[in-house]
């Protein structure tokens, strides 16, 4: 059993940034810089029966041996910390206080990696932060899951989305932080986080050149309920140390927006690692 941690997380404007994508067509990725980032070899899949899937992630490739730690999910550092975990407790209102610089939208470019659509935070002028125990985090990039990654209290979700942030101000400290939301299927959309799913998505291997403004501001909301626990990126090389903030209230996209993305992506999520109470 173990003990589920409140985060509250202040957002301030600061960074323009320039990141790289979250993975390629033919080859794998690697959960850097962008958290997904690189390509790499060998090429790595999500079938529980392929020889490249989970289970075998951490012999595929000696840089990618932490992916098969166990977990020992702790309030602190030591031990392995795996992603994604199913969220068995309570949650309880947190500040998210969101703030972005300029008009609250910020400019992305899409793109189709070969593991899920990413969306990579390419505002010149505007950027948005997190801060997380003092560790200042500059947004990089977001992307999706379906089925999503975590559970809640037992249960997936269609989708999951994730915000990869990096740390911009204490080389010494933590690296990275994700920001998830669970996402269901509702007679609505969020209409911010629809925007990413608009129109054809780009084809495997393709990054658009039309940036798309997208106000974060109106996904990852004020007063909402959030799980906190020290992870790792869910992707080889499945980097540890990293700042896990899931919302436990969901977010909606419409049936034909979930089409849209699971058309191309219906099982690009890791297996559980473990359990958070």
């Amino acid at each position: 059993m173990f003990t589920k941690k409140l985060i509250a997380l202040g957002i301030s404007a600061l960074l323009s940034i320039a990141v790289t994508g979250c993975s390629s067509t033919t080859n794998s990725t690697s959960d850097t810089a962008a958290g997904h980032t690189t390509n790499t070899t060998p090429h790595f899949t999500y079938g529980a029966a392929d020889s490249t899937g989970p289970q075998h992630w951490g012999t595929l490739s000696t840089d990618w041996a932490t992916c098969s730690n166990g977990n020992a999910l702790s309030n602190d550092f030591t031990g392995n910390h795996q992603s994604p975990i199913n969220f068995a407790g309570t949650s309880a209102a947190v500040t998210l206080g969101l703030s972005i610089g300029g008009a609250g939208q910020l400019e992305f470019i899409r793109e189709n990696n070969g593991h899920t659509i990413e969306l990579k935070e390419e505002d010149a002028a505007n950027s948005a932060t997190i801060t997380i125990n003092s560790i200042t985090y500059t947004l990089l990039q977001f992307h999706f899951h379906a089925n999503s990654e975590h559970q809640d209290h037992g249960q997936y979700a269609p989708m999951e989305v994730h915000f990869v942030f990096a740390n911009t101000s204490d080389p010494a400290a933590t690296k990275y932080a994700v920001v998830g939301g669970f996402i269901d299927q509702g007679t609505s959309s969020n209409s911010e986080l629809a925007k990413a799913l608009a129109a054809a998505l780009p084809a495997d291997g393709v990054i658009e050149t039309t940036p798309i403004a997208i106000s974060v501001a109106n996904i990852i909301s004020d007063g909402s309920a959030a799980y906190r626990y020290n992870g790792s990126f869910t992707t080889p090389p499945c980097t540890e140390g990293v700042e896990w903030t899931v919302l436990s209230q969901h977010l909606t996209l419409s049936a034909a927006d979930i089409k849209t993305f699971t058309d191309h992506y219906s099982n690009n999520f890791r297996p559980l690692t473990g359990t958070l109470n």
